[in-house]
């Protein structure tokens, strides 16, 4: 009788966390590209006859990239994307159910499998959902090392080869830069592109930038974070060699350079979710809090979690940034009143990011991805909806990272973590 319950006690577990791991599949953000979309053994269809009494049929890609079914026949749809897909089948299914409207469409995200090369620190094949992006892939493939490309990745074994931009996905929130990983199979990261200019001055961002051929220098200024709220936007120069000249046309090794629209010091900034964005005056001892309460209080949907200064960079005499600009945050561990401990400076730059509602889970667990937020939820409570720890995973500790400041913070997986941050998962030291 014990053996009986203890056998029926597994079987309802395992079925708990089978049900689990299907309810937390991350989805697509955005809608999918139907000429992009390459067909691949396990994905299912559902097709759907609009204003019919017709049930719906749901058709699964074999092995053999064939769809069979027993009204409608063999259909090989190898190499072809969904949008031929869904043209073979409207062709046959018109002519056998005599309906006009019929909807195609892929029921769910399913598991594939991502070969990576070239660039990164754990080149190999990776598991991975095929809602999720490239840059995905790249995090558990341990990211790309100090000389690879952001600029000039190829995800190839699709309908077409893809270039990606992750610089530009990043910094400019351009999704067609960083597509899904339903598009391709491969994905190469090249060394650093050798064409590279330095934008510096008064922008959010100030660095080295890989140049490609179709850039402008307002795309370069873009992703340095675009002119901070110091820029005259009317005095942009671009150093080459010992001659400063117009912006028009940059080259490889070209510094652009935005000047400050005034000489004032005694100033800080705030910007994001409070009332009253804007330049305020600073006065010794000036701290976070009370600059927010001069902007008017912060928004209901503040995120004051992940609320970064930002203090200006230095720049040498020869127009060089010598520091990056650097955030300060507070702990992860601590409570938002810390932030009254924050003594601001003069020029410092206060940004107060909205709450997203959720939380990114990368790396060593079986299904990363986003999941919604909880209050009061800890890293472990994420990395049970990810679906748990793969076996290489080192559990002794999590990596925080707050992709406002990009600061990482090491932590337990009993830490609360907070909205809109990333929980890494590392690989086990020993097999790194």
């Amino acid at each position: 009788m014990r053996k009986t319950f203890v056998y029926i006690f597994l079987l309802f577990l395992l079925s708990a966390v089978n049900l689990m791991s299907q309810e937390t599949k991350p989805l697509f953000d955005n809608a999918i590209n139907p000429d992009l979309y390459m067909m691949r053994p396990g994905d299912q269809l559902e097709v759907s006859f609009i204003n019919s009494n017709l049930k719906s049929i749901k058709l699964t890609i074999n092995p053999e990239s064939n769809i069979i079914h027993e009204t409608i026949g063999l259909i090989d749809v190898k190499g072809k994307s969904l949008s031929e897909t869904k043209t073979i089948l409207l062709t046959i299914l018109k002519k056998l159910y005599m309906v006009e409207n019929i909807s195609i469409s892929i029921t769910e995200p399913r598991p594939i499998s991502i070969a990576v090369y070239g660039a990164v620190r754990r080149p190999g094949f990776y598991q991975a959902i095929s809602s999720e992006r490239v840059s995905s892939v790249i995090d558990k493939a341990g990211g790309i090392t100090d000389d690879g490309s952001l600029r000039n990745i190829l995800f190839t074994g699709g309908v077409k080869e893809l270039v990606v931009d992750l610089d530009k996905a990043e910094n400019l929130g351009d999704h067609k830069s960083n597509p899904y990983l339903y598009a391709g199979n491969t994905i190469v990261v090249p060394g650093k592109i050798a064409s590279r200019v330095q934008v510096i001055g008064e922008v959010n961002k100030p660095r080295e930038i890989e140049l490609l051929e179709t850039d402008t220098y307002e795309t370069l200024i873009a992703l340095a974070g675009g002119f901070n709220q110091f820029a005259d936007k009317n005095k942009i120069v671009v150093i080459r060699g010992n001659k400063q000249i117009g912006p028009e046309n940059i080259q490889p090794d070209d510094i652009i350079k935005i000047y400050q629209k005034t000489d004032k010091q005694n100033i800080v900034s705030i910007f994001g979710a409070v009332t009253n964005p804007g330049i305020y005056d600073f006065t010794n001892g000036l701290t976070v809090t009370e600059l927010i309460n001069q902007a008017g209080g912060n928004q209901t949907d503040a995120n004051l979690s992940l609320l970064t200064v930002f203090r200006k960079p230095r720049v040498d005499l020869e127009g060089h940034a010598t520091t990056l600009r650097y955030p300060i945050s507070k702990p992860v561990s601590e409570s938002d009143s810390k932030l009254n401990s924050i003594n601001l400076q003069p020029n410092d730059s206060v940004f107060v990011p909205i709450k997203v509602g959720f939380v990114r889970v990368t790396g060593e667990v079986l299904n990363p991805g986003y999941f919604p937020y909880k209050n009061s939820g800890d890293a472990s409570y994420y990395i049970t909806n990810a679906g748990g720890y793969t076996p290489k995973a080192d559990k002794s500790y999590v990596l925080i990272f707050n992709p406002v400041s990009k600061l990482t913070t090491k932590s337990s997986s009993s830490v609360i973590v907070n909205d809109g941050v990333e929980i890494q998962v590392e690989l086990l030291e020993e097999l790194k």
